[in-house]
């Protein structure tokens, strides 16, 4: 299995936050036989005080997904099963064409 980066992809640093969403994104990914490709991580145009920035949020290409609603909620359970605070967002007027998921431990 692997993840894939997009070309252009910048990940500020590889932290903890990141290796338990590569972790859980493989897992997830494993189950289907799909491999995902991370397309933004700290690259790119996002909101003002995007945790994009700051490395700790990432998009995923979602057609590469056999089936993306299901791998988001698959993903955003097993991110959250041990009290850690990840959103996942997809479907939503802002997360139509990508998985969205950030660390927000609020």
């Amino acid at each position: 299995m692997k993840i894939i980066l997009k070309q252009g992809v910048w990940l500020s640093e590889i932290n903890d936050p990141f290796m338990e969403f590569a972790a859980s994104l493989w897992e997830v990914c494993e189950r289907w036989g799909d491999t995902p490709t991370i397309t933004s991580g700290a690259d790119g145009q996002h909101m003002e005080g995007s945790l994009h920035y700051k490395g700790l949020a990432w998009d995923l290409r979602v057609w590469s997904l056999r089936n993306p609603a299901q791998a988001a909620d698959q993903l955003r359970e097993r991110l959250n099963q041990d009290g850690h605070k990840y959103d996942v967002l997809f479907g939503d007027k802002y997360h139509k064409d990508h998985i969205h998921v950030e660390f927000d431990p609020k």
